[in-house]
C-alpha cells in the first residue's frame, strides 16, 4: 500500500490521535500497524495495532528515508485472534464503565452510585438505584428511600448508605 513508510497522525472516530510511521495495512483483516519510539528509550520501537474501520483521517506528514521492514511482526492469524480479543475486551470494560452512569441524576446521586458500587453489584433502573438486585434506592437517596423485600437486606443497606452519606459529607 503507499501509505506504508509514512509518518503519519491519525485521527479515530472517537477523535482521539494515534501518532507514528505506517509500517502494514492488511485489508483483509482490517488491521494497521504504527511504529512509533519508546517514551523514554528513542532506540526502541513500541507497535500500535489500529481497526481500519475506527480510522476518521489520515494525514501523512513525510516519508520516512530509512524506512524499513526488517523488525516489524508479521501479521498472523494468531495475532489478529489476539487484537481482535483485546478489542472485544476493551469495548465490553467501555459498555459495563458507560452503563454505570446514571441519565438524567444529579452529582449527589452519582456519588452515591459510586461509593456503594465499590463494594456492592449496583445497576440504575432509570434514577433508582439498585444494589445487589435486592434493594432499590430511590430519590432523594436517603435512608428513608430504600426499598426492597428482604428485612435484613433493607436495613443492611440503611446502615451501609448512612456511611456513605457521612464520608460524602451527604445530609441524611
Amino acid at each position: 500500500m503507499s501509505d506504508i513508510g509514512y509518518t503519519a497522525t491519525i485521527t479515530l472516530n472517537d477523535n482521539s490521535i494515534v501518532k507514528g510511521e505506517i509500517v502494514n495495512v492488511d485489508e483483509e483483516s482490517g488491521i494497521m500497524i504504527l511504529r512509533q519510539k519508546a517514551k523514554f528509550d528513542h532506540t526502541k520501537r513500541s507497535y500500535t495495532f489500529v481497526n481500519l474501520d475506527s480510522i476518521n483521517n489520515v494525514n501523512k506528514e513525510n516519508k520516512t528515508e530509512e524506512f524499513s521492514t526488517s523488525d516489524i511482526p508479521p501479521i498472523t492469524s494468531d495475532l489478529i485472534g489476539d487484537v481482535m480479543q483485546n478489542e472485544g475486551e476493551i469495548l465490553r470494560n467501555q459498555q459495563i464503565k458507560e452503563l454505570k452512569i446514571g441519565l438524567n441524576v444529579s452529582l449527589e446521586a452519582q456519588q452515591i452510585f459510586n461509593a456503594l458500587d465499590k463494594t456492592y453489584p449496583c445497576s440504575w433502573d432509570n434514577t433508582d438505584i439498585v444494589v445487589y438486585q435486592i434493594c432499590k434506592i430511590s430519590e432523594p437517596y436517603t435512608i428513608d428511600d430504600i426499598s426492597g423485600e428482604r428485612k435484613q437486606a433493607i436495613e443492611r443497606m440503611k446502615k451501609v448508605l448512612q456511611a456513605e452519606r457521612k464520608k460524602l459529607k451527604l445530609k441524611n
